[in-house]
C-alpha cells in the first residue's frame, strides 16, 4: 500500500507511511494520536453549529468520493515521540478533520470490505493505529470500535447498534468526543445510504489527501503544554494531574506497573498491563463512583479522593520518618492536605512535584487505588455498603444514612473524616478481602475510638491513622494465620514495638473484643449502649471487668437515667449531685489543674473524657450504676461526696497554700450554689469552666471572661462582705453584690471595695497573688501630700500622686484576714477622724 504520490498521503498510507525525523531521516508511523493536550473531538457534536460544519464537510467528502476526484485536506501537522523503536506521530493540527476521515473509513470498510476478509484485516491493522488520549474512554472506544464489523440493519443507526454492544459501557456517554464521533457515525450512515448510486466508494478513499508537516522529534515540555492550553483547550485541575500521573507510571519502572490483568470489559477474557487497565478504569468504570447525574463536577471529586487519598498513605507510610507531632509543619501533609483542601473547586492545579515525590517512595500505592476504588465501584456505588458505615451508627437515621465525602468534593471534610477514610483505605490493606459484615465490625471499632479521642490538631489524626493501620495489619494478620473471628484477633492486640501509652479507646475496644469473643451475647448488648446519644461508643465508666452480661444491662439502664443527649440528666442535675460527686474524686492538684468541669454534651467532650480517664470517677459511676433503684443511686452519690479521698496538697506547698487548696476541693465538693451559677452561665455563653492558676490564684472561669470567674482558694468574698456591711464600704462593682448574693463568691482576678469619707475616698483591694491592699486618694496632689505625713508606713502610690498606699497585707481564710484588715482599718480611721465605724 505505499504506491501513493509522496507529497500528499490518504490516511491509509500515513498510517502505513514514513514521515520526517529530523531533515535526514524518515522513520514508520507506529502510531497516530491526538494527545491529551488537544480538544475533544468537536465536529460531531450536535448543536446548531458543529452540525452545519460536519454535514457541510461530509457533503464535500462524498462528492469527491462519488465523483472519483481528489479532495485536498491541506495540511496536518504534528510531531514524533520516539519510544524505543516506535515512533508516534502527535496531532498538533488537523484532529478533527482526520477523526471524521478514520469514521469514514470504518464505516466504509465495514460496509463493503466484509466479503474481503484479508482487504478487510489490512485495514483493520491500519486502522488500529489511531488512537485517541484525550480521555481513556475515548482511547477505549477507538480501541473497541476498529474490532467490531458493524452491519447494517434497516432503520437502525450505528450509534444506537454500537450501544447495544457488550463491550459498550455507560461511561462512554459522558465522554463528549465518544459521543460526537457517534453523532458523526449517524450522519455518514445517512450521507452513504441515501446515494443515488450504490457503487462501492472504498477504493475512491485514496482521492482524499492532505500535507503531512511533521515538526520531527519534539518533546511535550510543560511551556508547550501552557501554549496548546491558551489554544483553546481548558484542563481541569484533575486532568492536568492525571495526564502527570500517567506520564509517571508511563515512565516508572516500577514492575507493578507491567503485571498482567484481565482487560476491564474485555469479551475475551484478555489480558493486558496493570497501567493500561488502570487507564482505562480511569475514565469509564471508577467515573461511575464519583458522577452524580446532572452535575459535572466529577473532575473535582476525582481529584479530592486522590488527594486524600495520598494524604492518608503518606501519614501512614511515612511512620518512623516523621512523627505525629511533626505532621503538625510537614510541607508534604500542608500540599495533599491543607492546600488541596482549600483549593477545591477552584480549579487550581497545583503541580505534580509533591505526589511525584510521594508516589516514587511508594508506587504500589497506585495499585492500591486500584484495589480500593474497585471495591468503591463493586461495594458502594452498587449497594451503599462504605457510604453507609462512613457515619457512625449514633449518627445514622431516616434522612442521614451515610456520608460520602470521599467521593464528593462538596461534601465538608475534616480531621475525623480522613481518620474515617483510613482506617476504610487500611481494611482493604490488610484484610485478605473485602467482607461486608468484617468490614462492618472494623468500622464499627473504628468510630468508637474515633468518637472518644480529642482530635483538635494534625497531630492526633496522624497518630489515629498509623494507629488504625497497625491494628488492621495485626487483626488481618491473626485472622488469616489463626482461622480467627474478627473479635479474637483484636482481643489479642498490643503492640509491642511501642513504648507509648496505648489509646485508651483503643484499649476499652480490645477488652469489649475479649469479652465478645468469649461470649457472642456481649456484642448486642455494647452495641446497644454504644448507641446512646451521649455515650457514642463508650461504655468503660459503667463497666467493669466482673461484670456479666446482665449485670452490664442493668447498668447501661441506669447510666442512662443518669445521662441523656444532653449530658447529664436534669434528675441527677438536682444540686448537681452526679458532677460534684464525680469532681469529688480529684484529690490532687495533678487531678484538678486544667480539669473543666461541665453537665453538659459539648464539642470538646470534657465531661466524657474526665469520666473515661479517671478509674476512682469510673469506679463510682460504675456503683451507682449497678444501685437497684433511682433513690439508692443518689444516696451512693451523696456518701461519694462525703466519703471522698483527704485531698493532697502539692508536697512543697506552704501551709497557706495548702489552706487555700483544700478551701477550693471542699467548694467544688459542696458549693451548690456555685455550680447553679456556673449553669446559668454555661447556659447563657456555650463556654465550659475550667480549674487553672492565675496570679498564684486558684481560678474557676470561663476562656477570656472576666465576670464568669472566681478565685476558689480565697474568702477574699466573705472578708469584703463584712467589710460592707461592718465599715461601711461599698462594691466598686454593683455587680459583685449580685453574685455574691447568688453564690457567696465575688468574680474577676481582682476584687474592690470603696468608702467615701467626705473629699477623700478609702480602697481596699483583693489582687492577685493574694494581695490585700489599702489605699486613700485624696483631691488634690497637695491634699495627698500632707496626708501621707499621718502614718508613717504610707507612700505616695507610683502612678497616681492624689492617692497614697499602705503596706501590702495577704488574704487567705476569712479570720485571719478579718482580724488583720480590721486593725488597720481601725489605725486609719483614727487618724483620719472617722467616727463612723458601723458597729465596731
Amino acid at each position: 500500500m505505499n504506491t501513493y504520490n509522496r507529497d500528499t498521503f490518504s490516511l491509509l498510507a500515513l498510517l502505513d507511511g514514513e514521515v520526517d525525523l529530523d531533515i535526514n531521516k524518515k522513520v514508520p508511523v507506529s502510531a497516530l494520536i491526538v494527545p491529551k493536550i488537544q480538544r475533544p473531538y468537536a465536529q460531531g457534536r450536535s448543536d446548531e453549529h458543529s452540525t452545519f460544519v460536519r454535514q457541510t464537510f461530509l457533503n464535500e467528502l462524498f462528492d469527491s468520493l462519488e465523483a472519483h476526484k481528489e479532495c485536498d485536506l491541506n495540511f496536518v501537522y504534528g510531531i514524533v515521540n520516539a519510544k524505543g523503536e516506535d515512533y508516534i506521530l502527535e496531532l498538533l493540527d488537523g484532529q478533527q478533520r482526520v477523526t471524521t476521515l478514520f469514521l469514514l473509513y470504518w464505516y466504509i470498510s465495514c460496509a463493503e470490505l466484509r466479503d474481503k476478509p484479508e482487504k478487510y484485516e489490512i485495514v483493520k491493522r491500519l486502522l488500529q493505529k489511531f488512537k485517541y488520549e484525550t480521555r481513556t474512554t475515548a482511547t477505549l472506544f477507538c480501541y473497541r470500535i476498529v474490532d467490531f464489523l458493524f452491519r447494517y440493519e434497516e432503520g437502525i443507526m450505528p450509534s444506537e447498534c454500537i450501544r447495544k454492544v457488550k463491550w459498550y459501557f455507560k461511561s462512554f456517554d459522558r465522554d463528549s468526543t465518544v459521543c460526537a464521533m457517534l453523532n458523526t457515525l449517524d450522519d455518514i450512515h445517512n450521507r452513504y445510504t441515501k446515494r443515488n448510486s450504490k457503487a462501492p466508494l472504498f477504493d475512491s478513499l485514496e482521492f482524499i489527501r492532505f500535507y503531512v508537516k511533521s515538526l520531527g522529534v519534539f518533546n511535550l515540555s510543560e511551556e508547550l503544554y501552557i501554549k496548546m492550553n491558551a489554544r483553546g483547550l481548558q484542563l481541569s485541575a484533575y486532568e492536568n494531574f492525571k495526564a502527570d500521573m500517567i506520564n509517571f507510571i508511563n515512565q516508572s519502572d516500577f514492575e507493578g506497573f507491567r503485571k498482567k490483568v484481565k482487560l476491564f470489559k474485555g469479551a475475551m477474557g484478555e489480558e493486558v498491563n496493570f497501567d493500561f487497565n488502570f487507564f482505562i478504569k480511569l475514565d469509564s468504570k471508577w467515573i461511575d463512583i464519583f458522577w452524580k447525574k446532572g452535575s459535572d463536577e466529577f473532575d473535582d471529586s476525582m481529584m479530592s479522593f486522590f488527594s486524600r487519598f495520598l494524604s492518608c498513605r503518606y501519614v501512614v507510610d511515612t511512620e518512623g520518618k516523621v512523627s505525629d507531632k511533626e505532621m503538625r509543619s510537614d510541607k508534604t501533609i500542608e500540599f495533599l492536605y491543607t492546600n488541596a483542601e482549600k483549593n477545591l473547586g477552584k480549579e487550581k492545579y497545583m503541580g505534580f512535584k509533591v505526589f511525584e515525590e510521594v508516589l516514587s517512595d511508594h508506587p504500589e500505592n497506585l495499585i492500591l487505588i486500584d484495589k480500593v476504588l474497585d471495591t468503591l465501584y463493586d461495594y458502594d456505588h452498587k449497594a451503599n455498603a462504605i457510604f453507609s458505615r462512613m457515619l457512625p451508627s449514633w449518627e445514622r437515621n431516616e434522612t442521614n444514612n451515610g456520608d460520602d465525602f470521599y467521593k464528593n468534593y462538596k461534601t465538608k471534610n475534616t480531621h475525623v473524616k480522613m481518620i474515617a477514610l483510613s482506617a476504610f483505605i487500611s481494611f482493604i490493606v490488610h484484610f485478605k478481602k473485602f467482607d461486608v459484615s468484617l468490614f462492618d465490625k472494623w468500622m464499627r471499632v473504628a468510630w468508637n475510638v474515633i468518637e472518644n479521642t480529642n482530635i483538635d490538631s494534625l497531630q492526633p489524626m496522624a497518630s489515629l491513622m498509623r494507629k488504625f493501620d497497625n491494628i488492621a495489619r495485626w487483626v488481618g494478620k491473626y485472622i488469616d494465620e489463626n482461622n480467627a473471628g474478627f473479635f479474637e484477633a483484636l482481643s489479642t492486640f498490643k503492640r509491642a514495638d511501642s513504648s507509648e501509652k496505648e489509646n485508651r479507646a483503643v484499649l476499652e475496644e480490645v477488652e469489649k473484643a475479649r469479652r465478645i469473643a468469649d461470649n457472642s451475647d456481649w456484642e448486642e448488648a455494647f452495641k446497644k449502649a454504644e448507641n446512646h446519644p451521649y455515650f457514642k461508643g463508650m461504655v468503660s465508666f459503667f463497666y467493669s471487668p466482673d461484670m456479666n452480661v446482665n449485670d452490664f444491662r442493668k447498668a447501661y439502664q441506669n447510666a442512662s437515667l443518669m445521662f441523656d443527649e444532653n449530658g447529664i440528666t436534669d434528675l441527677f442535675r438536682k444540686d448537681h449531685i452526679l458532677i460534684r460527686a464525680i469532681v469529688s474524686q480529684l484529690s490532687t492538684w495533678e487531678l484538678l489543674n486544667n480539669q473543666y468541669i461541665t453537665e453538659r454534651a459539648e464539642t470538646q467532650k470534657y465531661l466524657k473524657n474526665l469520666l473515661a480517664s479517671n478509674e476512682d470517677v469510673q469506679s463510682v459511676v460504675t456503683k451507682t450504676a449497678i444501685c437497684p433503684d433511682k433513690e439508692s443511686m443518689i444516696r451512693y452519690l451523696q456518701q461519694a461526696i462525703e466519703s471522698a479521698p483527704n485531698p493532697q496538697a502539692l508536697a512543697n506547698a506552704t501551709d497557706n497554700n495548702k489552706w487555700g487548696f483544700y478551701h477550693a476541693v471542699d467548694t467544688l465538693r459542696n458549693n451548690v450554689t456555685i455550680y447553679n451559677w456556673m449553669a446559668e452561665n454555661e447556659a447563657a455563653n456555650k463556654k465550659t469552666f475550667r480549674v487553672y492558676t492565675y496570679k498564684e490564684h486558684i481560678m474557676l472561669a470561663q476562656p477570656r471572661t472576666s465576670y464568669s470567674k472566681i478565685a476558689l482558694d480565697t474568702e477574699r468574698a466573705k472578708t469584703g462582705a463584712l467589710m460592707v456591711k461592718e465599715f461601711g464600704f461599698d462594691y466598686h462593682d454593683p455587680n459583685q453584690k449580685g453574685i455574691y448574693d447568688k453564690t457567696g463568691e465575688v468574680f474577676g482576678n481582682d476584687f474592690w471595695l470603696r468608702k467615701d469619707a467626705g473629699s477623700l475616698k478609702l480602697w481596699i483591694g483583693f489582687i492577685g497573688k493574694h494581695e490585700l491592699k489599702l489605699q486613700i486618694t485624696a483631691n488634690s496632689v497637695e491634699e495627698a501630700s500632707k496626708l501621707v505625713e499621718k502614718f508613717e508606713n504610707a507612700k505616695i502610690h507610683e502612678e497616681d500622686s492624689c492617692s497614697i498606699q499602705f503596706p501590702v497585707l495577704q488574704h487567705w481564710d476569712n479570720e485571719s484576714t478579718y482580724d488583720k484588715l480590721t486593725l488597720y482599718l481601725r489605725s486609719i480611721f483614727k487618724s483620719l477622724n472617722i467616727d463612723d465605724l458601723g458597729e465596731v
